[in-house]
């Protein structure tokens, strides 16, 4: 069989007025398309020598390519055809490039990443490799949603689904590849969130580049009532986030949020509800996400407890908080906003209560929480003692009537449980206190009784008890007795 027969020609419509030209004068003679059955024909008898020689200087992987045969050029990447060539743009599509160089304002106003066609980053992007080890996406500039929405389309197409198989028997990636393809593989694998795919493919050299975005990934939601709180965050895609992480992308810096607290990925991760109770993702992601290199110094009165969807439910709340303090978030210096109305007493304006989170911890009567809170030694405010032993209509500051509450959030826990979280809050404080001094004080001190034992003929019992009653005493005085009430109240 004559490779020839693998191709059809016609008249392409293109005049020659060369007597020279092989077409003679008159309309050129061409390739016009290829001729599937034969090459089925020739796949079927396994003639891959054949199939591999050129046709007027052009491989048949390339023309199938070119004339739609995506599923024969597919089947001859299979069989191992020699000289098929896979380029980037065989593994299209791509998304459309904006018309606009901005985001729409919506984005600036969440102080997101507005810059798109710029080949610089801000805070908010990042191109997540190293830009001289990687090679430029074609729609690099693309938002998640829309690259997702066409890598999704070009990984149902036979050509890539014959790579992922191959990736995915163990063959690794074919050789045919060219650098630019292999790495538009990974990235389709990390837009579609297959972590399997990505766990085989991202041994490729070359990485993909393509801006990521902090709100492409971070959803953050407001309250109405009070317009400037950060209410919320979750995020967006979690299986790209993921698979994203697995191939090596390195999002440190990346941050968004409000101006006056800026929120690193990481923290907005283990900050959000997805997935729920249990923190499934962030367990997930916790160790491939890298801590923020920056501290932010936050003011005595913030909204941030917000930022913990889960705090109000005793069931999650100290797992949230755990993981938020694991993630590196000054989390003893999240405050709570409560508004009131005005005093019906001495008609002074409405005014805001800033609560800590060991405050709001004992108003919702969460106990394991108000422990852990005593344990970083968050200290008590001016309404602590008020909120664990009173009714919680806080008083004014002026003439101490009674205050109407128009909005927390959440209501609050039946006194019995706030003075429990309370107790408990002040017990942990002590144990606390005493651990660390048993740390730091323990064994000098155990082993400089014991040497004066032996003079005095003391037994071990007495002096393990002397060594307890000397750390009870050396013990640091927890922040949480800096209100006398609430200690001389609580501590018995």
């Amino acid at each position: 069989m004559q490779v020839s027969a693998f191709v059809r020609y016609g008249l392409d419509g293109t005049f020659v007025d060369d007597p020279h030209h092989e077409s003679g004068v008159g309309f050129r003679r061409s390739i016009i398309d290829v001729n599937e059955f034969q090459i089925a024909k020739a796949l079927l008898a396994e003639h891959t020598e054949l199939l591999s020689q050129e046709v007027d200087s052009r491989h048949l992987f390339t023309m199938c390519m070119q004339f739609g045969h995506e599923e024969t050029a597919a089947e001859m990447l299979r069989q191992g055809v020699p000289g098929c060539k896979v380029e980037a743009f065989h593994l299209g599509p791509y998304a459309l490039q904006p018309k606009f160089i901005g985001e729409p304002l919506a984005v600036s106003l969440r102080e997101g990443c507005a810059c798109r066609l710029r080949w610089t980053t801000c805070r908010s992007c990042s191109w997540g490799f190293d830009p001289g080890s990687g090679v430029w996406m074609q729609d690099w500039y693309a938002t998640v949603e829309d690259a997702q929405w066409f890598a999704q389309e070009a990984a149902a197409r036979p050509l890539f689904r014959t790579i992922a198989e191959a990736l995915r028997s163990g063959h690794g990636i074919p050789d045919s590849l060219t650098d630019s393809a292999k790495a538009r593989v990974l990235d389709i694998a990390v837009l579609v969130g297959d972590v399997n795919l990505v766990h085989r493919a991202k041994l490729i050299q070359r990485r993909p580049l393509r801006r990521w975005r902090w709100q492409d990934f971070i959803y953050m939601s407001k309250d109405l009532l009070v317009g400037w709180v950060q209410d919320g965050l979750d995020v967006r895609e979690p299986d790209i986030l993921e698979a994203a992480l697995i191939a090596g992308n390195s999002f440190e810096g990346l941050e968004g949020g409000e101006a006056y607290y800026r929120t690193p990925l990481r923290e907005a991760v283990a900050l959000s509800g997805h997935p729920g109770p249990g923190l499934e993702f962030w367990n997930a992601v916790r160790d491939l996400l890298m801590p923020s290199s920056g501290q932010q110094s936050l003011g005595r009165y913030n909204n941030l407890i917000s930022f913990l969807p889960r705090i109000c439910d005793a069931h999650s709340a100290y797992e949230q908080v755990v993981a938020a303090k694991e993630a590196g978030l000054h989390v003893d210096q999240f405050g709570k906003c409560i508004v009131f109305l005005d005093c019906p007493s001495c008609q002074d304006a409405g005014s805001a209560v800033h609560l800590t989170l060991l405050d709001w911890s004992i108003y919702r009567g969460l106990a394991a929480c108000a422990e852990l809170c005593a344990g970083m030694d968050i200290g008590p405010s001016w309404w602590t003692a008020w909120l664990s032993t009173q009714d919680v209509a806080l008083p004014c500051l002026k003439c101490g009537a009674r205050l109407e509450v128009v909005f927390t959030g959440d209501d609050p826990a039946p006194r019995e449980q706030r003075q429990a979280a309370a107790i408990a809050s002040v017990r942990a404080a002590l144990e606390t206190s005493r651990q660390q001094a048993s740390v730091e004080m323990g064994v000098g001190l155990f082993q400089s009784l014991r040497a004066w034992g032996r003079e005095t003929a003391v037994s071990r019992g007495l002096l393990v008890r002397l060594t307890a009653q000397v750390l009870a005493f050396a013990a640091k005085r927890p922040a949480i007795f800096e209100d006398e009430t609430l200690g001389s109240m609580l501590a018995r």
